[in-house]
């Protein structure tokens, strides 16, 4: 990450400190959640990780009300990418939200902002609303355990779509951490054999805790 003087340091650190307790408590819960064996257990912890995520997200929301626009100038490059991160573990009008910030600071200056922030929200977005995806971010895993990516809107061009935001080509999850351990999944670039509608059971695993 860059190191620069930004307008907002008080609240950089705010958003930093939020984003270590995310990811530290993501960690902690998929080694406490392979302990389980209680259906209702689980759920319980599933449930108290959503309302963290979301306590989390809406502190994120009140900085973002404050600073206006979620700029590296003003809260630094680590911090405006927490923003982003966040986004993610919140309801659908949040992440709505917050991509209009990232695309209309990314319109006045593309290097003021974590413009990975865009095609990540933007996919999340399209996944809940039922439509394709642009830039091939989500995957799921399916009963048989097997990871499928969520079909996209002209896949020939998805990797030119990509690369205007910095990003590779879409590569196939090779590896899933959960925790300290991960799983081979496969290697080499993303396919169009690889898309699979979400079924309604998916849908609701996928969307669950994110839409009011």
């Amino acid at each position: 990450m860059r190191n620069m003087s930004v307008a907002f340091p008080e609240l950089r650190q705010d958003l930093i400190q939020l984003g270590e307790e995310d990811q530290a408590e993501i960690r902690a819960h998929y080694q406490t959640l392979k302990s389980l064996e209680a259906e209702e257990e689980k759920l319980e912890l599933e449930s108290q990780l959503k309302a963290h995520c979301h306590a989390r997200a809406e502190r994120m929301m009140e900085i973002l009300n404050i600073i206006k626009e979620p700029s590296i100038s003003n809260v630094g490059e680590e911090g405006s990418q927490v923003i982003s991160l966040l986004a993610l573990h919140s309801y659908l009008d949040e992440m709505k939200s917050v991509l209009v910030a990232f695309e209309k600071v990314y319109r006045q200056d593309p290097t003021n902002v974590y413009n990975e922030a865009i095609p990540s929200l933007t996919d999340r977005i399209m996944a809940f609303e039922h439509r394709v995806q642009l830039y091939g971010n989500n995957w799921r895993l399916d009963k048989e355990g097997k990871y499928f990516m969520i079909p996209v809107k002209d896949f020939e061009h998805m990797n030119e779509r990509r690369a205007q935001f910095g990003l590779g080509p879409r590569m196939k999850p090779t590896v899933y951490a959960i925790g300290e351990e991960k799983y081979p999944l496969g290697q080499g670039l993303a396919e169009a054999a690889d898309q699979k509608e979400l079924t309604d059971e998916e849908y609701y695993d996928f969307t669950k805790g994110h839409i009011r």
